[in-house]
């Protein structure tokens, strides 16, 4: 058939032949309507493709239409192509195109409409694995395997850790009895694959187990190399932990691969002393045996005939060791001594410093070769005696008049030495040494030289001064009867010296009996430590006219007091006494002046300070009221003490021309008849012992204001004075009644809570203060006038009768 586009060449090429010969002849009628063509494009399956017969792994078609190639599709999915005669697609794959796994359309289009359709099966994955029933195992691990392979492109071969097994290219195959050593398959991971004849391939994953759980002795163990006091086993199994059997005791598990067996020992899960026999067992039946020996018994420890001391307690400690499964080793307080593996061992000369022992609580562990162990506690001693100074001791620093010892020592008291002369004890953990002085027990007055042993030897040496001469004091200047005028009354100057060592000297003014003011003291709070002083101090100026007298006393280290005193005449009279007031005449500036009517009362150039006397707390006070025009209301001075939350209020007494002075215990603080401290505040004091207490007046030892309050108020700063309270020095409490050679005060004069100066006739060199007066006369607050009442016990501890003094100008 002609095709319809040669067909007008023709027909005109006749005409003009025609024309050509001279002949007329008339063109038929030539319809143009050519044959459809209905034909889609031819889909050919190119070499390349990876499959056959309609199954592929990926396929690549040729397409060829004369009215040229237009698009394809894909179930559906268009891919426009270039309007060709010949078109490809290569790669068809699941994904690519629109294709998919398993069953696929692909039409083709030519430029016409017409269509032509290629099904075919795309098929990527390998053959399914199925593991058989008769495996002997589950969930990945078995000890033998079987498995049934299927797939629709034939199943081809497998391949295990490698190793291939070539199949007879079926839908469905087998490969049974699969364990270690057989089709390349291990112990452990396997990897099988199975492959199509297509070239997919499917992975199975399993571990062949045929080994009994792993069983590891546990860290905590005691002993090794099989042979144990105590054992804990760690258990392992990738096919889970199922029991055990000990000694044929079975004890069930709960099936995890991980699992323990701890702290076996004699009569438990079946254990017995000696040989043991462990059987484990996993999930699969596979099963681990282990062999062990308990052995719970430690070495023999025996204290060694040349050890000194005994029952627990020791200088130096020397052991014998023995054990049948051989001593290792012993650790003293923890520290390791190995020794030599054998059955009989030593450790000899266990002291301080040695092998890991310490001065007290020692513990000895001794290992034999297993872990097994002793223990052995035992004390090593080779500390003498404590040696303190009891309350009834009479001085300080060493330095005592009359000295009482306490001694104490776990290992017992055995005897003692004084200066050579033995006294043997009772052998108790306490004893006492009572009532020292010279002539007693060996004691001599000067050096003494206890030496205090206990019952193992040890010993304790204490050097100490007993002292009961009293210091020299002498005034070298003013002379005795000298008389100078108020202007130029000079320099106290004295000297004081001592067989020992001085604690304090000091010197106050006294006039017409009377204390007046205090003229110097050394330090309250330190001794001076040497056995002489030489000092002076100024003495007050302008003093008003009349007879003086200086009062020097110096103490020592012991608490001998020794003083001296001379008389001197002041012949020319001040203006006025030191704080007096003026009468207001026209002569003075108490006068009336312009605006003295406006002029308000003031306290101020009063003070107040506080001291401590044996312990005992004091305040001591200044007050000195200014009132040129008169208008204060009140004479009445207190003292108000608060912190914020507690207040508390101290009547110090009445004013007498603007003016008074005087001491008062602090709040909380009390003395009994005899001059002993029976309460402080913060205190208590029960069965014989002194404790603190947050109850009472305990407040006033914290941060606290204070205010001097008559009419007006001035605000002064005051705290609780150093060394008061029950303080221990040289380990005596400083609690001593204060009484002198004039007798102690009544109970009227010491209970008071507001005194003066101290008052007395007795000269200062021939009075004798009580050892308790050498306490701390430490001074606080703004007050230097009133260094005072530790200062006047000092100079005057000849008396202790303290009565109220209103001075009068």
């Amino acid at each position: 058939m002609t095709p319809p586009s040669a067909r007008a060449p023709l027909a005109s090429l006749l005409s003009t032949a025609l024309v050509a010969l001279g002949m007329v002849v008339a063109a038929p009628a030539v319809a143009d309507t050519p044959a459809a063509d209905t034909t889609g494009p031819t889909v050919t399956v190119k070499p390349g493709s990876d499959g056959a017969d309609g199954r592929y792994r990926s396929l690549s078609v040729k397409l060829h239409d004369g009215a040229k190639v237009d698009k394809v599709e894909i179930n559906g999915v268009a891919k426009d192509l270039t309007n060709s005669t010949y078109s490809d697609v290569n790669g068809i794959k699941p994904g690519t195109f629109g294709a998919v796994e398993g069953a696929n359309t692909l039409v083709a289009f030519d430029a016409l409409g017409n269509t032509s359709t290629l099904s075919f099966t795309l098929d990527t994955t390998g053959p399914t694995i199925t593991v058989k029933p008769g495996s002997d195992g589950a969930d990945g691990r078995y000890r033998s395997a079987s498995v049934k392979l299927h797939d629709g492109a034939k199943v081809d071969r497998v391949e295990i850790n490698g190793v291939a097994k070539d199949l007879t290219n079926n839908e469905w195959s087998d490969v049974n009895g699969i364990e270690p050593g057989t089709f390349g398959a291990v112990e452990g991971a396997n990897t099988l694959v199975a492959f199509d004849a297509l070239g997919n391939s499917a992975t199975l994953e399993l571990v062949l187990d045929t080994t009994g759980p792993e069983v590891t002795v546990k860290p905590g163990s005691q002993g090794a190399d099989g042979r144990y006091r105590s054992v804990s086993f760690k258990l392992h199994d990738g096919s889970k932990v199922d029991g055990l059997t000990l000694n044929g005791v079975e004890k069930d598990l709960t099936n995890n691969v991980w699992s323990d067996l701890n702290g076996v020992e004699p009569g438990t899960f079946g254990a017995v002393e000696g040989d043991n026999v462990l059987v484990v067992r996993d999930a699969l039946g596979n099963t681990t045996t282990l062999e062990f020996v308990l052995d719970t018994n430690g070495p023999k420890i025996t204290v060694k005939p040349e050890s000194q001391g005994g029952d627990g307690r020791y200088r130096s400690l020397s052991v014998k060791l023995q054990d049948s499964s051989k001593v290792d080793k012993v650790e003293i307080n923890g520290v390791v001594k190995d020794l030599t593996n054998n059955v009989w061992s030593d450790v000899n000369g266990i002291a301080p410093g040695v092998f890991g022992a310490v001065e007290g609580d020692n513990t000895l562990v001794a290992f034999d070769a297993l872990g097994n162990t002793t223990g052995m506690e035992f004390v090593v001693d080779t500390t003498g005696p404590e040696v303190s100074t009891k309350d009834d001791t009479m001085g300080g620093d060493g330095h005592y008049r009359s000295v009482s010892f306490k001694l104490h020592d776990p290992s017992k008291v055995d005897g003692l030495t004084l200066n050579g002369v033995e006294k043997d004890l009772t052998n108790d953990v306490w004893s006492d040494l009572n009532g020292v002085k010279p002539g007693t027990f060996g004691a001599v007055e000067g050096d003494n030289v206890l030496v205090v042993r206990d019952a193992l030897g040890n010993t304790t040496t204490v050097e100490f001064v007993l002292d009961n001469a009293r210091p020299v004091v002498e005034i070298t200047a003013p002379t005795a009867g000298s008389s100078t005028s108020a202007a130029e009354v000079g320099d106290v100057v004295l000297t004081a010296t001592d067989g020992t060592a001085l604690r304090r000297v000091a010197a106050n003014l006294y006039k017409d009996g009377a204390f007046y003011g205090p003229i110097g003291s050394t330090s309250a709070t330190t001794a001076l430590g040497e056995s002489s002083w030489t000092g002076s101090w100024s003495i007050p100026a302008d003093l008003p006219a009349g007879t003086y007298t200086v009062r020097a006393g110096a103490f020592d280290l012991a608490g001998n007091w020794g003083g001296a005193n001379v008389d001197i005449v002041v012949t020319e009279p001040a203006t006025t006494e030191p704080g007096d007031g003026t009468d207001g005449g026209e002569d003075t500036d108490g006068g009336d002046t312009d605006g003295g009517d406006d002029v308000q009362p003031s306290l101020d150039g009063s003070t107040v300070g506080t001291t401590s006397v044996d312990g005992v707390p004091w305040i001591t006070f200044d007050v000195r009221l200014t009132d040129p025009a008169g208008t204060s209301t009140g004479n009445t001075a207190r003292l108000v003490m608060s912190d914020g939350t507690h207040t508390h209020e101290i009547e110090l007494g009445e004013l007498v021309d603007g003016h008074l002075a005087g001491s008062v215990l602090w709040p909380g603080a009390e003395v009994a008849e005899d001059g002993t401290p029976t309460a402080f505040p913060g205190w208590a004091y029960t069965d014989g012992t002194w404790t603190r207490t947050d109850g009472g007046l305990a407040w006033t030892l914290g941060d606290i204001t204070a205010t001097l309050v008559v009419n007006p108020e001035l605000a002064v700063e005051i705290s609780y004075p150093a060394g008061a309270g029950p303080q221990v020095t040289d380990g005596v409490e400083t609690l001593d009644p204060v009484t002198t050679d004039e007798g102690t005060a009544t109970d009227d004069d010491t209970r008071s809570q507001v005194v003066a100066a101290v008052t007395s006739d007795t000269p200062a060199a021939d009075a004798d203060a009580a050892p308790s007066t050498v306490a701390e006369l430490a001074t606080t607050g703004s007050s230097t006038t009133w260094l005072a009442l530790g200062a006047v016990l000092l100079v005057a501890a000849g008396a202790s009768v303290l009565v109220l003094r209103r001075r009068r100008a």
